[in-house]
Parts: C-alpha cells; sequence; structure tokens
C-alpha cells in the first residue's frame, strides 16, 4: 500500500483550505479599506473642498489658495485607498 495518493489529496484538501483563508484575509482588509476610503474621500471632497474667498481669488484660484495641495494629497491617498480596497475584494472573488 502506498501512501502517495493520500498525501495527493491531503495537499490538495489543504491548498484548497489555504485558499479559503486567503479569500477571507482579503475580505476583511479589502472591505473595511474601501468602505473608510469611499466615505473619506466624499468628506473630503464635499466639506474639505478649498472655496475661494472673494471674486479676485475665484479668478487667480490655484495661485492664491493655500489649501489646495493638502486637499489634493488626500483627495488622491484616499482615492487610491479606495482603488485598493476595490482590487483585494476583487482578487478575493475571482482568483
Amino acid at each position: 500500500m502506498s501512501l502517495q495518493p493520500f498525501l495527493f489529496k491531503l495537499s490538495i484538501d489543504l491548498s484548497v483550505l489555504y485558499h479559503a483563508q486567503m479569500d477571507t484575509i482579503l475580505y476583511i482588509i479589502g472591505g473595511p479599506l474601501f468602505l473608510i476610503s469611499a466615505a473619506a474621500h466624499i468628506y473630503i471632497k464635499v466639506a474639505m473642498r478649498p472655496r475661494p474667498k472673494n471674486d479676485l481669488e475665484e479668478f487667480y484660484y490655484e495661485e492664491f489658495h493655500e489649501g489646495k495641495d493638502k486637499y489634493s494629497k488626500l483627495t488622491k491617498l484616499t482615492f487610491a485607498g479606495a482603488i485598493l480596497g476595490m482590487l483585494l475584494i476583487f482578487a478575493a472573488a475571482f482568483l
């Protein structure tokens, strides 16, 4: 009696178990990352958007506003976090 068929079946079972655990880990990381990043992105776009104080600043918006750099960095960061969360969820679902 050979142990090779038993070991082959055991390795298949362990790979399925490992894949199921990896899916769970990816869902646990990707889901909250996507939700938090998407909520933060919406908050930054709505509430933290720098608004010009007068007509002159509205015309020369990029030259005068000091909060524009921080706003731009935060929107890019939260958008990248949402994309990464979506990719992790996609990887858990289809790979």
